[in-house]
């Protein structure tokens, strides 16, 4: 998958939690409803292998901070 544009990508990450989700759902409410439905199906999919990787120990959480600091490091190395 193509990531969007690194400027706009992080200022929808910087928004605070309640308006990333408002903004998450007005993105998939513009999507015709066949492709909602399949990007729903994928994300319980993906929610689902992701729960038995870590039921298995298999990976580690991480807590949103460190999370977000992993991408901000992945994404400024890419502009480099």
């Amino acid at each position: 998958m193509r990531m969007p544009d690194d400027e706009l990508y992080e200022s929808a990450m910087a928004l605070p939690d309640e308006q990333r989700r408002e903004l998450a759902e007005a993105l998939l409410d513009s999507l015709p409803a066949r492709e909602t439905l399949e990007i729903e199906a994928a994300w319980v999919a993906e929610a689902s292998r992701r729960a038995g990787e870590l039921e298995r120990g298999e990976v580690e959480a991480l807590d949103a901070e460190a999370a977000l600091a992993a991408i901000r490091a992945h994404l400024s190395s890419r502009r480099e």
